[in-house]
């Protein structure tokens, strides 16, 4: 494993990690990080024919443009080939961690008219309830297991 410095300075010490056959290609250019709401990519600007294009680590390192590809772990700088794996859209969102709100657990909110926790969870475009729970802990636990049946390996799972 080795480390690919992407750092800018908007973004000072940020690095990628490649596995070791990547490394001669990857580090032949120079990346940048790049700040998404889930964290940084490493990415690479190129000119071609008058016009800009980004090039992702991880999809160079895939060999792969226009589809989709979710790491893992959920760090968007690990782009080790075992972090990685070809994906639909939809299987790459159920891999992102929750974004902000009332818990600190995905697929968790509190709902004031009963005082109690809400659990739900999206799929096939519509939400399923997963019931109340006095405990923060339970909703998280219940999200869980229905992440776990209904998203497989795809599912981002609550650290309890």
């Amino acid at each position: 494993m080795k480390r690919i410095d992407c750092s800018t300075k908007t973004h000072p010490n940020v690095f990628a990690i490649v596995d070791d056959e990547d490394y001669p290609s990857i580090s032949a250019h120079k990346w940048s990080a790049e700040k998404r709401y889930a964290g940084y990519y490493a990415i690479r600007c190129v000119s071609e024919n008058g016009k800009r294009t980004m090039i992702r680590m991880h999809q160079q390192i895939m060999g792969a443009t226009g589809v989709h590809i979710d790491h893992k772990d959920g760090n968007g700088l690990n782009n080790r080939r075992s972090n990685l794996r070809l994906c639909t859209r939809t299987e790459n969102q159920r891999n992102q961690k929750s974004a902000c709100g009332t818990s600190k657990y995905k697929g968790v909110s509190w709902y004031a008219p009963t005082g109690k926790w809400v659990a739900g969870i999206r799929f096939a475009g519509k939400r399923k309830y997963l019931g109340y729970f006095s405990d923060e802990r339970d909703a998280a636990i219940a999200y869980n297991k229905a992440a776990s049946e209904l998203f497989g390996e795809f599912a981002s799972l609550n650290e309890i």
